[in-house]
């Protein structure tokens, strides 16, 4: 409902989920699967020692959270990289879809303005606000290469307020 509730139109609302499917599409989720298999073994390793021995000291569970966030500062990159791959995948199929690309750029925007206009509703340890605003930048320029303006697709934004009044 939040991601809805920031959307103007419906080729906004299409570009969300156009991302969304590029990440399937692209196979991103398996591909981390894969590259976190040792990660994951040795996550499984220690619940099951924690599970046996009772749970973690203070000193225990600071340590266990220090070595998560190393862990997910050092595979940021990656993510970061599957994230934009998956903005250049959905302006294409937007305009494949006849939606306007633009609508990509205008809530990558948006997305890009919530650790300023509200702090903590986005995860920092996620993706960096610099990140977002670094990828909002980077999604435009590639709209902007690729669609011209006075071609881009419908918006359809009656529509889109008509039937989601309900629900944002």
């Amino acid at each position: 409902r939040g991601a809805l509730a920031m959307c103007a139109d419906e080729s906004e609302a299409a570009a969300i989920i156009a991302h969304e499917m590029a990440h399937v599409i692209r196979k991103h989720g398996v591909q981390e699967l894969s590259k976190r298999k040792v990660h994951i073994k040795a996550d499984d390793a220690f619940a099951e020692l924690e599970e046996e021995t009772g749970a973690k000291s203070a000193d225990e569970a600071d340590l266990d959270d220090l070595v998560h966030k190393t862990y997910e500062s050092i595979v940021a990159p990656r993510l970061f990289a599957y994230e934009l791959e998956a903005d250049r995948f959905a302006a294409v199929l937007l305009a494949q879809a006849g939606y306007d690309p633009f609508g990509l750029v205008r809530i990558s925007q948006k997305v890009a303005r919530i650790p300023k206009d509200k702090p903590g509703l986005f995860d920092p340890g996620y993706m960096s606000p610099d990140h977002l605003s670094e990828r909002a930048k980077a999604t435009e320029e590639f709209v902007r290469a690729h669609y011209a303006e006075t071609t881009n697709g419908p918006r359809m934004r009656e529509r889109f307020v008509e039937r989601t009044s309900g629900l944002r």
